[in-house]
């Protein structure tokens, strides 16, 4: 991405800002190892081996967080007790996937349900004037989530 095109923008508190530094700070030295991924917050390690808690703890210690993707359930309680045991925090995020079904029923809810009047859909994008993009930022944290950098809410993280 051109950072002169579109300059960092981060949102949230001071040390949400911080984190989502060190992380990219880190992520540059990550980034050709296919093992890793970054969406702008946490560096995310997406192949969980024997070494998974090593790896989260050397990231978090770092950073200040770090994530495990594709973790089978079945291992999360004895990551969780390590990594605790270690004094780290954790919490857990379950992720669900559907298919082609899965979208088809996303698409009929669209089609058949309109938005209140007061509210539409927008695709933000790299043409996206700063100022909407900081609108979804806070719509984010007005709901309780942090919102990734302004290019991975754009789609142009890479």
């Amino acid at each position: 991405m051109d950072e002169n095109a579109h300059p960092p923008e981060l949102f949230g508190p001071d040390g949400s800002v911080a984190l989502m530094r060190r992380g990219a700070a880190l992520w540059t030295l990550l980034r050709d190892n296919p093992r890793y991924a970054f969406y702008g917050r946490a560096i995310a390690l997406c192949d969980p081996r024997e070494d998974t808690a090593d790896v989260l703890a050397a990231i978090a210690g770092l950073v200040g967080a770090a994530v495990a993707n594709f973790l089978p359930k079945a291992r999360a309680d004895a990551l969780f007790a390590d990594l605790e045991g270690r004094g780290f925090t954790t919490d857990r995020h379950e992720h669900f996937w559907g298919g082609a079904a899965a979208h088809e029923a996303s698409r009929r809810l669209l089609r058949d349900h309109a938005l209140p009047a007061d509210l539409s859909v927008v695709a933000l994008g790299g043409d996206s004037p700063r100022p909407l993009v900081a609108e979804a930022a806070a719509l984010c944290q007005a709901c309780g989530v942090r919102p990734p950098p302004g290019a991975t809410l754009r789609g142009l993280a890479n």
